[in-house]
């Protein structure tokens, strides 16, 4: 047997994609362009070409309820040209569409929803060289499930085991507890679970490795939602062969992609926040002919590719080159924007890393409260046992914020977990700057 199977992982039909620049309208692109709708038409077309034996959604392929009438369209649509070209699809149900998606299923012909009733099902796929291979896989019944669901697979599930088994749920792996179906990473090698010769799994929006004879992990989402998403989006291809081999390639169909990257102005001398400012468009400007080049072995459908940046280093004048990030921060149009190829570069944040050059364990050798704040700043450093404590201590007051009212009313995209050592570090260089500045300008005031 030789066939190919697209799995796909969260859609979220019904999101728009945020952080866009207002610069986006001076491109060849809208939002409707980048977002999850734009892809999912691109998956179907990539499964017709590739003549695939099915395709199969690992769950949330609607956002939220509120969505089930304009996503219903969409889905409709890409199914019913699945079933033109005689293309099965099927699916589970996540946490997000346990209402949309098996109405769905109830109207299109075609697709098939696997273990609806929140029990588990295998299910035969043939194949046209007169081959088969099983799809396994367990539905949510309500938006939280808080059972382990492998708890319940048995070993019968798997008999006969005369062909490959698929396995394809939407969970939480490698939790104990959780709202959203937790099951422990081992849970799924050991036991019944084992028997499955793959895993494909939903909920989690950043993808696996699934590279490897048993391939276990996220299919990521669809796209990059949000820059809290960033890297390589888009659906499997798995190609099945004889003697339970799999091989799993990830096809970059994602219209909207979010990267990351760094950019030290040590050693770059300015001598106002002007100078400063000159300096770090021409240092954004490259970065984004950099990113350019490092991505044009992929980006056939790449659209637009929006870059968080870095700035670091340390700097004698480090208030001018705050000042310049600062001001380049608070005006979005402002930053640096190119299109390049017919994909448009934008930067989508600046991250202030930059520290004054300052002798830190010279400072904190100090009683008063410049050395007192240096001591902290080098334990954070080093992460040592008191750094790691003062993580710890500020990780567990913003879980307390995270859980507040206000926090939850944000946007989706608005909650993305801080990194707590480097807001630690921020806020401390900013203050230790400060604190030096009132002792110079005390130590020059003259004697009353």
């Amino acid at each position: 047997m030789t066939a190919q199977v697209l799995f796909v992982g969260d859609i979220h039909l019904g999101r728009r994609p945020g952080h866009l620049p207002p610069s986006l309208q001076e491109s060849d692109w809208s939002a409707s362009d980048l977002g999850p709708a734009a892809v999912w038409r691109a998956t179907v077309d990539l499964a017709i070409q590739q003549k695939v034996v099915a395709v199969v959604l690992a769950g949330d392929v609607v956002d939220c309820v509120e969505d089930r009438f304009e996503a219903a369209g969409l889905i409709e649509s890409g199914l019913a040209s699945l079933s033109d070209a005689g293309i099965p699809a099927f699916a589970v149900v996540g946490n997000h569409d346990v209402e949309a998606l098996p109405r769905t299923a109830d109207l299109v012909p075609g697709f098939r929803l696997l273990g609806r009733d929140g029990n588990w099902e295998r299910l035969r796929v043939d194949t046209a060289d007169q081959g088969f291979f099983y799809l396994l896989g367990w539905s949510f019944t309500h938006e939280k499930e808080v059972d382990n669901p492998v708890e319940k697979l048995s070993a019968d599930t798997f008999e006969p085991r005369d062909a490959l088994c698929l396995g394809v749920l939407h969970c939480d792996l490698g939790k104990q507890k959780s709202p959203y179906a937790p099951v422990p990473r081992r849970a799924l090698d050991e036991g019944p679970a084992a028997l499955a010769d793959a895993w494909f799994l939903g909920h989690e929006h950043k993808p696996h490795d699934l590279a490897g004879p048993r391939p276990v992990g996220y299919l990521g989402s669809l796209t990059g939602l949000d820059p809290g998403e960033p890297g390589r989006h888009g659906p499997w291809l798995a190609t099945l062969g004889g003697q339970r081999a799999i091989e799993v390639e990830q096809v970059a169909l994602a219209a909207l992609r979010w990267e990351r990257t760094s950019l030290s102005i040590a050693g770059v001398e300015v001598d106002s926040a002007r100078d400063a400012a000159d300096e770090l468009y021409r240092l954004l400007d490259a970065a984004l002919s950099d990113m350019s080049g490092q991505l044009q072995a992929e980006a056939t459908h790449l659209k637009a590719v929006g870059l968080r940046v870095t700035i670091s280093g340390a700097a004698e004048q480090a208030p001018f080159w705050h000042a310049a990030i600062e001001a380049a921060q608070g005006d979005v149009a402002s930053r640096p924007a190119r299109s390049i190829e017919k994909c448009f570069y934008f930067i989508e944040k600046l991250v202030d890393e930059v520290r004054p050059a300052h002798d830190l364990a010279d400072l904190a050798r100090g009683n008063d409260p410049v050395g007192l704040l240096a001591q902290r700043l080098v334990a954070l450093e080093a992460l040592d046992e008191r750094g790691r404590a003062l993580v710890e201590q500020a990780r567990e007051r913003f879980d307390k914020l995270s859980a507040s009212g206000s926090w939850i009313a944000l946007d989706y995209e608005d909650r993305e977990q801080p990194d707590t050592r480097e807001l630690l570090l921020s806020a401390g260089y900013a203050s230790l700057e400060k604190l030096l500045a009132q002792d110079r300008e005390q130590s020059t005031e003259p004697n009353s």
